[in-house]
């Protein structure tokens, strides 16, 4: 982890893109992922260390528990030796990972874009709003055509999960609808193998129970369209994609 960036240093998002450019704001993108990862595993561990201690009058559970509690509480010091340097507060890291993330995007990090369009952050100010609205569809739609299965992946995000907890990317006019759900699974399919196959095909057979055969036949179309023209040279998959991974330290 490149310690002491200046996350307020995020540079002008208009600014020409040059590799230097880009390659600092992907670095500080990285960054705040590692510190909302580190805040992450923090509120985890905290809340296995209370549960337990919630049963200390349980004398046989306390014992059952303590061995994970000692594990968690090891696990806490290396989470906050690695956000030493992050902020504390969870509302301004959030604003700091949108931030880095939106100026990371703009800059050309294709993964950042496809961070973006995952849209794990909350924003109220409708202009904000508004341009994440069309520069996550573009992101979208550029990893659509170099071939990108995170971005399948995104599309194929299940109805459900957008309503419970799915971020910005469930304001996206294209999600949250069985129809997307569908025809991003049926894409899928071509390049799923062994047990990732079943569940795909398993999702696409749930969302197609939503649909009208019109609907049907016009996804398996596009399906068929999006793999020939982009995706027949991606590689196969053996597992779902991961849209947005946090990298190692």
């Amino acid at each position: 982890m490149s310690s002491a960036v200046d996350h307020k240093d995020l540079g002008d998002s208009t600014a020409p893109t040059t590799p230097a450019n880009t390659a600092t704001l992907s670095n500080v993108f990285h960054d705040v992922q590692k510190c909302r990862a580190a805040a992450t595993e923090l509120a985890i561990d905290q809340t296995v260390i209370d549960r337990c201690e919630a049963k200390k009058a349980d004398a046989a559970g306390y014992r059952l528990c303590s061995a994970e509690v000692a594990a968690s509480a090891r696990a806490m010091q290396a989470a906050t030796a690695r956000q030493a340097y992050c902020t504390a507060d969870p509302v301004a890291l959030d604003r700091q990972y949108y931030k880095a993330v939106d100026a990371a995007a703009k800059a050309g990090d294709l993964d950042a874009q496809v961070c973006f369009a995952n849209g794990n952050f909350d924003l109220t100010d409708k202009d904000e709003i508004s341009r994440y609205t069309a520069d996550a569809r573009a992101y979208l739609q550029a990893g659509l055509a170099r071939g990108d299965w995170r971005v399948v992946a995104l599309l194929a995000t299940p109805v459900e999960s957008l309503n419970h907890g799915g971020g910005m990317m469930a304001s996206l006019p294209m999600m949250g609808s069985q129809f997307t759900a569908y025809r991003a699974n049926r894409l899928l399919q071509y390049a799923a193998k062994g047990s990732y196959a079943q569940s795909v095909k398993q999702d696409a057979d749930e969302a197609a129970q939503q649909l009208a055969p019109a609907q049907i036949a016009n996804a398996n179309a596009w399906a068929v369209q999006e793999y020939q023209r982009y995706f027949s040279k991606s590689p196969d998959l053996a597992a779902a994609p991961t849209p947005c991974q946090t990298p190692s330290s």
